[in-house]
């Protein structure tokens, strides 16, 4: 969950304060979510998704899914 996180921080050009800023999470809390995935609890996890705009599953499964109409590309 880690690298995909920060690989779609990345291709988002979403930084860390920006995520802190919409989710209400502080950024010490963020990173160690981010650094420490088990450390994230589900509501964190869902907000951060919820900024990425992406699903918890894409967040959790580090996997090519693309929503588009549901099926994979």
């Amino acid at each position: 969950m880690s690298k995909r996180i920060k690989k779609l921080m990345e291709e988002r050009n979403i930084t860390i304060e920006q995520i802190a800023k919409e989710t209400m999470i502080n950024i010490e809390k963020l990173k160690k979510i981010i650094n420490e995935p088990h450390e994230g609890d589900v509501t964190s996890v869902k907000l951060i998704a919820l900024v990425l705009d992406v699903s918890i599953d894409d967040l959790i499964y580090d996997n090519d899914f693309k929503r588009e109409g549901g099926k994979e590309q």
